[in-house]
């Protein structure tokens, strides 16, 4: 990192106001994170939680963006190929609004399209096919939500216009 070592970048960059951004690939029985590098430029995968009901997710969240000095929450929003909402997709908005009841961060829903078909491939071109398929299915598809987010804000989206919604 050259003559500054990481934990200099990572004091620099917040005191430059510049907060890590996390994704959440949401579900009813695992909730994929990923979130940013100090820097902003790579998404990571993180971990992956066991679902028990929204308010024990807003309570980890709020531990987690203190820890990790964490600015925005990208949300994933399962969106049909023919561009109508799912049912799950209201209960993302949901949670979106319960997390920005609770927690002081901007809060962004991107549509997910295919992220998990996207992450099915990665796992099977790595050749990981174990009991915790799923697990690793939303952490990978946590980190696809929010590459696509970072690329799309960069200005270097692939095939798709920006995926706000």
């Amino acid at each position: 990192m050259g003559a500054f070592g990481a934990a200099t970048a990572c004091k620099i960059l917040r005191l430059a106001g510049m907060k890590r951004i996390m994704s959440i690939d949401y579900g009813t029985k695992w909730v994929g994170i990923a979130i940013t590098d100090a820097e902003r430029k790579v998404a990571l995968p993180f971990d992956v939680l066991e679902y028990r009901g929204d308010d024990e997710l807003v309570e980890w969240l709020e531990k987690f963006v203190s820890e990790w000095d964490v600015g925005t929450i990208v949300l994933g929003l399962p969106i049909h190929l023919s561009g109508d909402e799912s049912q799950m997709s209201q209960r993302v908005r949901t949670i979106a609004d319960k997390i920005k009841k609770r927690i002081s961060v901007s809060v962004d829903l991107w549509d997910e399209r295919l992220t998990s078909k996207e992450a099915a491939r990665v796992i099977s071109e790595l050749g990981k096919k174990s009991k915790d398929y799923e697990k690793v299915l939303n952490k990978i598809s946590a980190t696809l939500i929010l590459q696509s987010y970072l690329e799309a804000k960069r200005g270097l989206a692939r095939n798709y216009d920006e995926r706000e919604v």
